[in-house]
């Protein structure tokens, strides 16, 4: 038997407080960019806050995955990547992801 990383949570904004400390996945559409922050709403149509790391360098307003650790206060993710996914993306199915992982998460391992 192999000791395997359990798969990155892939989150929406409900769940950001019951990931406190932990490394996750978010995908949402670019709401707001504010200096090294940004604001994306999420699949479940909430919003969550991002820090930006250093390299990152945001412009227009489509849809990004983050990989980034929740703050201990559950109120924003620290960003370590960001990949732009275009501008044509359903979150209504990346919800039905979100909510897939969450109930069978051993297939995503």
């Amino acid at each position: 038997m192999t000791d395997q990383t359990p798969a990155t949570p892939l989150i929406n904004s409900d769940m950001m407080s019951s990931h406190t400390g932990q490394t996750v996945r978010v995908v949402g559409k670019l709401q707001k960019v504010s200096g090294r922050d940004f604001v994306l709403q999420t699949s479940d149509s909430g919003h969550v806050e991002v820090r930006m790391s250093q390299d990152t360098n945001l412009s227009g307003s489509g849809y990004v995955e983050v990989i980034g650790r929740v703050s201990a206060d559950g109120e924003y993710i620290t960003e370590f990547t960001c990949i732009d996914l275009g501008n044509n993306l359903d979150l209504d199915m990346v919800q039905k992801l979100v909510e897939i992982q969450q109930k069978v998460p051993e297939i995503f391992g």
